[in-house]
């Protein structure tokens, strides 16, 4: 088993899901909703339809990747939920620093199908934490732009968490 914290975090148990399967007021149920009323008719959320101020309790779960060539992102925004959960900050940093190449590679073919179709991408697995112990987490894969960059946008949060109204 790989080692957590420092090096890479270890996912087990993924699988794609339904959006009929999140929670209302779950973060990433929240983002997919949000996304279904913003997006273009190419079915990516444009950056400056996102406005900040319309999800300031949503914001702390949210991590934004620019696409800054084909298959290689960068995280631009990560919320400070997404920090305290994996314990890590990745803001600038390559996405894949950190998890295992599974991981990294499982992630990477939903962000290619998402920015292929212009559909979400959901997903729930079970991630490393520090102690060694596991948190069960819904996952959105969301495409987007900014100008001509392509986004991605990737709410994360523990099964179990409920936005308040």
């Amino acid at each position: 088993m790989p080692p957590c914290g420092e090096s890479n975090l270890f996912e087990k148990q993924h699988r794609l899901i339904d959006a009929r399967e999140l929670p209302p007021q779950h973060p990433v149920r929240v983002f997919y909703d949000y996304f279904l009323s913003k997006r273009g008719p190419d079915g990516y959320l444009d950056r400056s339809s996102f406005d900040p101020a319309d999800n300031l309790k949503l914001l702390p779960w949210v991590q934004i990747l620019e696409e800054i060539e084909p298959d290689v992102f960068r995280h631009r925004v990560v919320g400070t939920a997404i920090v305290a959960l994996l314990a890590r900050d990745n803001t600038g940093k390559l996405f894949g620093d950190g998890i295992t190449a599974g991981s990294k590679q499982a992630r990477t073919e939903e962000f290619r199908t998402a920015l292929a179709t212009g559909d979400p991408v959901l997903s729930t697995s079970a991630l490393m934490q520090e102690d060694r112990s596991f948190i069960k987490v819904f996952r959105g894969v969301f495409p987007g732009r900014a100008g001509e960059t392509r986004l991605i946008y990737l709410p994360v949060a523990a099964t179990d968490e409920r936005l308040s109204s």
